[in-house]
């Protein structure tokens, strides 16, 4: 999933990937990209919430410890990302 529109300031994007093993937020910087990979033991918990106009916004907490939060992407996305964690925190 990605964020329909950048950061107001940092006018950069966030992208959220969830694979079996995995949950992949990248990042993009002013001089290319980071991309962070958690493997699902280490994610605690996952949410997501209607922002307004079909956009939303994907939070997962990493170790009880780090939240992350990806706004501003659209709301069938943040649904299916938030499906998809729930099924991959149960196995």
């Amino acid at each position: 999933a990605v964020q329909n529109r950048a950061g107001i300031l940092t006018k950069t994007r966030q992208c959220v990937i969830i694979t079996s093993k995995h949950l992949y937020h990248l990042t993009e910087k002013r001089v290319g990209y980071e991309l962070e990979a958690h493997n699902w033991s280490s994610i605690s918990n996952t949410k997501m919430s209607d922002d307004k106009k079909d956009a939303g916004t994907f939070s997962f907490l990493i170790n009880n410890d780090r939240r992350v939060d990806v706004p501003s992407i659209p709301m069938t996305q943040v649904r299916r990302l938030f499906e998809l964690s729930c099924e991959m925190k149960s196995d």
